[in-house]
């Protein structure tokens, strides 16, 4: 089929007013050109230019000739809202960076680096631009991470490392005081949550690629200390860092009576806050892990479940028994228990995991029993009571003196 629509045809006669319908115009004629119906008519640039309104839309940038600096519209070029949607074609070291115009901002910054695929958005009257992208080593590394690292998952890591149980081990114990951060086989995946604008939820994602030795370094002695990835929220710098022995709390009320250094990530508005001594002061930082010190080395490294869930599998249990998993969540959370009489998790082909709880749990459970659970921050500890009660698909019922269960553990609020 001939191509015979190009997006500079692709104008009504009485043309179109304000940079988001230019974008509207290009998204259809992009819908357009996966059907065959047109011919390519992008905007490429190849060298430090300043931007116009009029190459609102998709941009292709390449830098294979050197580093590239692209100066934004002022915020008064237009009434309108502008929209630009950044794609880096090249594969070299160069660097690609967007700067405001004159007193005009990019988040806060005066400037932002593009690493692959970059969105910049100017709200109507507004002056400072607002940015979302994915970060990587190279601009490959960060298309590559599209996909890779879901926007649902918001505030935690998504992926990396895992060992023999399928459990996070990204963190090691390092010489001295100080933990290691292992990304270069297995890359680390984490989302920052920071809050909401006009258009929905506000999230920045980065993926770690490289081993990093003494990533938390100059630790307190002597202490339990809690670290972080800290993602600047001015600048977008990133940086390791730590807190000691205040736990990070995640609720949607402030916690009371506050230590300095507390912090507290506010389910209302979707933000991890620290107290300054005097106020509740945004931030932008994912907990990582948690570790023990002693006074001149790391004695203990606990890495956080990925996305704050934790599956236990089935092991095998006996009545009136206690019982206790390590979640390693890093906050209090919810837990789902499922028993069952067969070590595959299937009872002749017909029931599976059942939920599992007290006496009572109603007319279609198959499975009943008691147990008593508590989660702390990094525990799931329960004890299972002295009745096993199983009914079969005939309603034959019996006391089995064991079973297996099998403990779901997630984060409270997410």
């Amino acid at each position: 089929m001939s191509k015979f629509v190009t997006l500079a045809a692709f104008t009504p006669a009485g043309g179109y007013s304000g940079a988001l319908a230019k974008v509207q115009r290009s998204l259809l004629w992009y819908a357009l050109q996966a059907l065959g119906l047109t011919s390519v008519n992008r905007t490429t640039v190849t060298a430090t230019a300043a931007l116009t309104m009029d190459q609102c839309g998709v941009l292709l940038v390449d830098a294979t000739a050197g580093n590239v600096v692209l100066t934004l519209p002022a915020s008064g070029a237009s009434a309108d809202e502008a929209l630009y949607e950044i794609h880096r074609i090249d594969s070299t070291s160069n660097t690609v960076t967007f700067a405001g115009a004159g007193a005009d901002t990019i988040d806060g910054a005066a400037s932002v680096a593009a690493l692959g695929i970059l969105r910049l958005k100017l709200p109507a009257g507004a002056t400072v631009w607002r940015s979302g992208y994915l970060s990587g080593a190279t601009p490959a590394a960060a298309r590559r991470a599209i996909g890779v690292i879901p926007v649902t998952d918001r505030q935690t890591v998504v992926s990396g490392s895992v060992d023999a149980a399928g459990k996070a081990n990204y963190l090691s114990i390092g010489a001295g005081l100080s933990v290691n951060l292992a990304a270069t086989t297995t890359p680390v995946c984490l989302n920052f949550a920071a809050g909401f604008d006009a258009s929905g939820s506000v999230d920045y994602s980065e993926r770690i690629t490289a081993d990093v030795a003494a990533a938390f370094s100059a630790l307190t002695a002597s202490s339990t200390l809690f670290l972080y990835r800290d993602r600047d929220v001015a600048s977008g710098a990133l940086s390791y860092g730590f807190v000691a022995t205040l736990a990070p709390v995640y609720n949607a009320v402030a916690p009371s009576a506050p230590a300095a250094g507390q912090h507290w990530f506010d389910f209302g508005t979707r933000q991890m806050k620290r107290w300054s001594g005097a106020a509740w002061v945004v931030v932008h930082r994912v907990f990582m892990g948690e570790c023990v010190t002693s006074g001149a080395a790391v004695t203990s490294v606990i890495t956080y479940a990925y996305r704050g869930e934790y599956d236990s599998g089935l092991f095998s249990v006996s009545a009136n028994s206690p019982y206790s998993k390590n979640s390693d969540v890093g906050t209090p959370c919810d837990v789902n228990l499922f028993f069952c009489t067969s070590a595959t998790g299937l009872d002749g082909g017909t029931n599976e995991e059942v939920p599992y709880g007290g006496p009572g749990d109603g007319p279609n459970s198959n499975y009943r029993g008691c147990l008593f659970g508590q989660s702390t921050r990094n525990v799931v500890r329960m004890r299972t009571q002295d009745i096993f009660q199983v009914m079969d698909g005939s309603g034959a019922s019996s006391n089995p003196a064991s079973g297996y269960l099998r403990i779901r553990a997630k984060r409270r609020g997410f």
